[in-house]
């Protein structure tokens, strides 16, 4: 589909649609029960900094990165470009989840910036700013919150902020916890 494309548009493609596929699971991992009880490991982060972008759960990161790579796959995407893709949407993560403080309003019609990507770490907010690289998304889905977070604002998972584990390695152990009490929750329930 992509062949005898200039390899410079191939890539800004490549990443547009990484970016929209990535973009809809991350929506669709907000939506589903199960799926937000693993991805509160990423939200329980009280700071946001460049290591914030890798404290997520292992399946996460399936969910996450598996459908984007094999969207590219099935367009016919080679692979040393989907390999630059995945670099920018790495990138791009990282810089979203540092506590840069620069002045980047003027790029947000068209990228999401840290202060963008701050407020969907907000909990009041965090059915907000789902993208990662371009703010069309957000937009399109009427999802985008453009209000500055405020410095000091308190970030994390909503209603657990004083609840969910901050050690790593806790919080890696909590989702099947949860989702374990859940389980024994609905059965006791369903067994009276």
């Amino acid at each position: 589909m992509v062949r005898g494309w200039p390899a410079p548009l191939i890539v800004v493609a490549a990443v547009a649609l990484y970016d929209a596929v990535a973009f809809g699971v991350h929506y669709g991992i907000h939506r589903s029960e199960t799926l937000w009880t693993i991805h509160k490991v990423h939200h329980s982060s009280p700071h946001l900094d460049w290591a914030a972008t890798t404290r997520t759960h292992v399946f996460e990161h399936l969910v996450r990165n598996l459908p984007a790579q094999a969207a590219l796959v099935a367009v016919g995407v080679p692979i040393r470009i989907i390999a630059a893709a995945v670099a920018v949407y790495g990138t791009f993560a990282v810089v979203g989840h540092s506590n840069l403080r620069v002045p980047l309003r003027w790029a947000e019609t068209v990228f999401i910036t840290p202060r963008l990507h701050r407020v969907h770490h907000a909990p009041a907010t965090t059915q907000r700013n789902f993208g990662t690289v371009f703010s069309w998304w957000d937009r399109l889905a009427g999802t985008l919150d453009t209000r500055d977070a405020t410095v000091g604002e308190t970030l994390g998972v909503p209603g657990e902020l004083h609840t969910y584990p901050q050690r790593f390695v806790d919080a890696l152990r909590q989702p099947p916890r949860q989702l374990h009490q859940r389980h024994r929750r609905s059965t006791s329930s369903a067994a009276h």
